[in-house]
Parts: C-alpha cells; structure tokens; sequence
C-alpha cells in the first residue's frame, strides 16, 4: 500500500516531470481509487498552483522552495505527539497528524480553491465576533434506548456492564457500544428494543444476532430482543451503516422510514432516509441487496420498484416519510452507478466529506444533525458547491472559520441558530 508520505513526494517529482516508471504506476493506482483524488490531481497538475497552494498553508513563505516548505513540514510531523496522530486525515496528501496544523481543506466548485487553517496564527476572514458569542462542540457518542416495557435509559450516562434484562436476555453496555447476551431458552412474545440518537449524538449497537449498526446523529433503530426464527428484521429512520451477520437460513430484513425495504443475506451497506432528504438512499459496500419500493409499481418505461445492488452501486426512491409524494403515484427505485463510497460512510469513519454532488443545503443539513443547531438562510439558499474533508471533532466555530473563505459567511446567535448569508 502507497504511504501519505510517498503519494506527497510522488507527486512533487510528478510536477518536477522526475518521476520513474513504477513511481508513475503507483500514482496511477492512487488516482484510479477515488474520483476526488483524480479530481484534486486534476486542479493540481501545475507546479506554480501547487507552490501557491503551499504558501497559503505556510504563509510569509513567498520566496521558500517547494523543497525548503516541504522541510518545514516534515519538522512539524517530527514534533507532533503520539496523541496528535490519533486523529483523521484531512487530504489523502497529508499525514493523519496534521489535522492540528491543517484543520481542513474547503473546495468551493467552479474555480477550485483550497483553504488551509495554518496553526494559531491563522486570522478569521470574516467578522470572528458573529460566530463567538456561543461555543458549539461537535457531537459526542451516546443515545437513547427504549426497552419493550417503555422504560427509557441515557446510555450518555450510564456506566459499563448489564443496564437491563428483557425475558432472561442481558443489555450491556460496553465502552460507548451497545450488546446483548442472548437467552438461548427463551419464548413468548417477541419483544422489541429501540436505539434513538438525538441531534449531536452517534452510537453503535451489536444487534442479538451479531449484526453492528452505526448510528449516525438524528437516527434510530427498532428492533427485536431476539429475532424469530425464519427471518431477521429492523426499522431504520435517519442514518445507519450495517454490517450485517451471515445467516443463510434467516434473510436480514430492513424497513425504511416507510419508503422502502432492504434485503440481505450478510454484506455492508449505508442506509439515509432523513425526514428533510427528498430521497432514500441505500449504498452498497460489499455483498449483495435487494431493495424494494414500499406501495409502488414499476412506471410506464419499465423502471422497476425492486432492484438487486453491486458493490458501489446506490439506490434512489423518493421519500414518502420526508411528504414527497411520487410521480403518478409510483415510486421506481432507480440506481447511481460508481457512487464514493468514502465519501458516503465518512460519517462512520469521523469525517464530513462534502463531495462534488453537495450542494450548500445538503451541507447544513448534515452540521445541524451533528451539532445541534438551527440553520437560517437569510436570503434563500446560496446556489453554491464545496468539495473537501473536514473532521467532525471540530468545534462549530472552527468549521465555520473554514467555509467563510468561501463566498458565504455566517452569524451565529443565541439559541443555537445559524444564519447563512450571501457575501
């Protein structure tokens, strides 16, 4: 596997026109695996941009050498600490402990431009009072669990070990994770859980079947304390990835906020079916699903309402939960092919990745799930685009410093309300 540090190097002696040939197979392999890497390379493959771009993550630097700031940058990789490199990467370029130096990158579509936070030195661009009146941290792991009796429990504080026996079977709770020690004997009635994240929350539970679902914020899961014995099914609002436990004899079963169905056999998938996303949508990892429009038929040009995924493939159907109602009373499932995976499951892995379909809307959506907060657009929704990568462990402040480089800016007030304006 090609390390940051060898893609960085490859791709300066790319631009130096001294690259060898397994150097250049290399970097062809590393462009091939992401569309937004070719898309950065394409923006990139000129040395003068390349020199600009690095003066603006170490400025005052106007008459330095690519090779004299590359020198500085691998001393602030040397002084970094253990704890520093925990965190995520920014850029496939750059090493995971430059998150503190480079606290993201923003690329604003139509005449790509990137924005770099240099350390502490680095000065808001727009008005820094309208955004510091309120501290806003990014969201943290904790839910809420409904038990079958109604009884709820905030797992936020609840400490590690058994939080709940259902009919013999144990609920525990491990270090942020959610587990059920099955009662193999068990009988009666099916009873059923349901694991709830607020806005500003994430959680994950190990379902008794051995199958792991992420939460992401806003979200929830229903499902039963042990599943029967012909079938396994849950219900989904909001956003979940799955991995899902190989039972051949018991299809895994998912219910959509009441748009569509998900079938399986074992495999890994992302499901988002927000109430304010006008589409349900369900990305395949690895393996195989069938994925079924719920009260539709197939249309007039033979666009079916049940389809079976490819890994990398995505499946549409328009949101009947979010009151969007389909077109002559069908609802086809349609297909994207090729989608970004990484893009897709960065909320899994601690990332917003704003790839190059999301548009300014979309993005605010997904900033008030995780930190809790009321988004405004004084003047309609900006018809703008942005492509980058940016933690999901910063401060509210701190992402909103980054996207003012572009052309909107904010106000942030009391009460957690964000107003989005036009420059």
């Amino acid at each position: 596997m090609t390390t940051v540090d060898q893609i960085a190097d490859i791709l300066l002696r790319h631009l130096q026109g001294n690259l060898s040939e397994a150097e250049q197979q290399q970097l062809q392999q590393w462009l091939e695996a992401s569309a937004q890497r070719r898309h950065f390379f394409a923006q990139l493959d000129d040395e003068e941009k390349l020199r600009e771009q690095l003066m603006l993550f170490l400025p005052g630097t106007e008459q330095a050498t690519e090779q004299a700031i590359l020198a500085k940058i691998h001393d602030i990789r040397n002084r970094e600490t253990a704890a520093e490199k925990e965190e995520a990467i920014v850029l496939p370029l750059w090493k995971r402990g430059w998150v503190r130096y480079a606290a993201a990158v923003v690329l604003m579509a139509g005449g790509i431009t990137y924005f770099w936070m240099a350390g502490n030195n680095d000065k808001p661009v727009n008005n820094p009072e309208s955004l510091a009146k309120t501290e806003i941290l990014p969201g943290k792991t904790g839910a809420v669990l409904t038990l079958a009796d109604g009884r709820q429990v905030v797992l936020d504080s609840a400490g590690n070990g058994v939080i709940a026996t259902e009919s013999g079977t144990q609920v525990i709770l491990d270090n942020g994770k959610l587990l059920y020690d099955l009662d193999k004997e068990r009988g009666g009635a099916i009873q059923f859980n349901t694991m709830s994240t607020p806005k500003g929350r994430q959680f994950q539970v190990v379902l008794p079947d051995g199958t792991k679902v992420w939460l992401n914020a806003a979200s929830s899961i229903r499902y039963p304390v042990a599943f029967a014995p012909n079938e396994r099914k849950v219900y989904v609002e909001g956003e979940a990835y799955f991995e899902v436990a190989k039972d051949m004899h018991r299809p895994f079963l998912v219910g959509v906020n009441n748009t569509a169905d998900v079938e399986v056999l074992g495999t890994e998938f992302n499901v988002n079916a927000y109430d304010n996303e006008k589409m349900v949508r369900t990305t395949l990892v690895n393996g195989g699903v069938r994925v079924s429009a719920q009260q539709a038929e197939p249309t007039a040009d033979g666009r079916s309402s049940d389809v079976v995924l490819k890994p990398g493939q995505q499946a549409k159907v328009v949101s009947i939960a979010a009151g969007n109602a389909p077109r002559n009373g069908k609802n086809p499932v349609t297909i994207a092919d090729d989608v970004d995976i990484e893009q897709i499951t960065a909320w899994k892995n601690g990332f917003f990745n704003f790839g190059e379909n999301v548009d300014l809307g979309e993005m605010m959506r997904q900033l008030e799930r995780w930190y809790d907060i009321e988004v405004v657009y004084e003047n309609g929704v900006p018809e703008k685009s942005f492509l980058g990568e940016i933690p999901r462990h910063l401060p509210l402040k701190d992402v909103l410093d980054i996207l003012q480089r572009t052309e909107v800016s904010f106000r942030l007030e009391e009460g957690r309300r964000l107003i989005v304006l036009n420059k």
